[in-house]
C-alpha cells in the first residue's frame, strides 16, 4: 500500500531580463492544478511551456499559455472520469500518456490557436501554426505512480532525501530541421512525446523526494549541470516551505535573480514532493499553533518596544 502522499505542488513564471530590456513579453507559462478522480483520489497535474519568441514566432507567449490550458482540460477529462487504481496497469497507462493524450492535446491545440488567429489577426493572412510555436512539459501524480510527457527542451530533475540529485528528462539532440528544439507546431508534433514519456510505481516507495520540471531558461543560465541540478534541487524545496517556516524558498525573487544574473531569458518551474512522513492533524495543529505563537510573540514584543 502507499505510505507517503504529494504534497500540492508549486509553479512559478518569471521574465526574462532581457525580455524586459527589449520591451517584449514573456513567452513562458507554467501552472499546477489537483483534480479528483472518479474514486475521489487527488491527482495533480504541473506544466511548464516554452514559447520560441523572435519574428517567425510572434505569437509564441499565446502558444505556451494555450498549450497549458488544453493539457489541464484534457487530463481533468480523462481523470474525472477513471478510477485511480491501488494496483495499476502501468503499461496501458503509459500508452495513454505517452501516445492518446499527446495526440489530444496536439488536435486540441491546433484548433485553439488557429480559433486565436482567426479571431485577432485574420487580417494578417493565413493561417500558420509556426507562430505559435512552443514548447510543452507535463507531470503527472496519483497516488499510486506518477510520470512525465512532453515535447522540446524542458528539463526534470530528482532530488531524494539521501542527498542524490539526478536528472531525469532531457531533450536529446533534436533533429527538426532548421529548429533548436521540438515544437507543438510541427506537423506531427505529437510523434515527440514517446520519448520523453515514462511511468514509475509508487506502490513501493524507499524515501521522499522532490522533483522540479522547468523550461530550458534555467539550465541556460547555469554554467555546468552540476550547478544547475544543485541549482534544481534548491528550486524543489520550495514545495516544502510550509513544513519548515524557517526555510522558505522564495519562487518568485529567486527566478528574477536567475534570470538577471544568468541567460537573461523567460524563466518557469514547476516543483513537487512525494512525502513518506504523513502530517497528521494532530501534527499540522501543533505545527499552525507554534506559527501563530511566533507571530504573536513578535506582535507583542513590538509593542512592548514602543510603549
Amino acid at each position: 500500500m502507499v505510505r507517503g502522499r504529494w504534497l500540492p505542488p508549486q509553479s512559478c513564471t518569471c521574465i526574462g531580463a532581457s525580455h524586459l530590456r527589449n520591451n517584449s513579453e514573456c513567452q513562458d507559462a507554467s501552472d499546477s492544478r489537483t483534480f479528483l478522480s472518479l474514486d475521489n483520489y487527488p491527482v495533480s497535474t504541473m506544466v511548464v511551456a516554452d514559447g520560441h519568441g523572435g519574428k517567425p514566432y510572434f505569437l509564441s507567449q499565446k502558444g505556451s499559455a494555450i498549450a497549458c490550458t488544453t493539457t489541464f482540460t484534457l487530463i481533468e477529462q480523462y481523470i474525472s472520469t477513471h478510477i485511480i487504481k491501488t494496483k495499476p496497469n502501468l503499461m496501458l497507462e503509459h500508452t495513454w500518456f505517452s501516445t492518446d493524450l499527446p495526440k489530444q492535446i496536439h488536435l486540441q491545440w491546433l484548433v485553439k490557436i488557429e480559433d486565436h488567429w482567426r479571431k485577432y489577426h485574420a487580417n494578417a493572412g493565413d493561417f500558420d501554426p509556426k507562430v505559435y510555436g512552443t514548447t510543452l512539459g507535463i507531470v503527472l501524480m496519483t497516488p499510486f505512480w506518477w510520470g512525465h510527457t512532453g515535447i522540446g527542451d524542458w528539463d526534470l530533475t530528482i532530488s531524494s532525501n539521501n542527498g542524490s540529485i539526478s536528472l531525469l528528462s532531457e531533450e536529446k539532440d533534436p533533429s527538426a530541421p532548421g529548429e533548436a528544439t521540438f515544437s507543438l507546431c510541427h506537423t506531427f508534433g505529437y510523434k515527440f512525446f514517446a520519448n520523453r514519456t515514462k511511468i514509475y510505481s509508487l506502490l513501493k516507495p524507499k524515501e521522499s523526494f522532490s522533483i522540479a520540471l522547468s523550461t530550458d531558461g534555467i539550465r541556460k543560465s547555469c554554467s555546468t549541470d552540476k550547478d544547475f541540478l544543485l541549482l534544481s534541487s534548491f528550486l524543489s524545496k520550495a514545495n516544502t516551505s510550509f513544513l519548515d517556516v524557517e526555510n522558505t524558498v522564495d519562487l518568485p525573487n529567486t527566478l528574477k535573480k536567475i534570470t538577471t544574473e544568468g541567460c537573461g531569458d523567460d524563466v518557469s518551474v514547476a516543483v513537487a514532493t512525494w512525502s513518506l512522513e504523513k502530517l497528521g492533524l494532530e501534527a499540522l495543529t501543533l505545527k499552525c499553533y507554534f506559527i501563530i505563537k511566533k507571530k504573536v510573540f513578535q506582535y507583542l514584543s513590538k509593542l512592548i518596544r514602543y510603549s
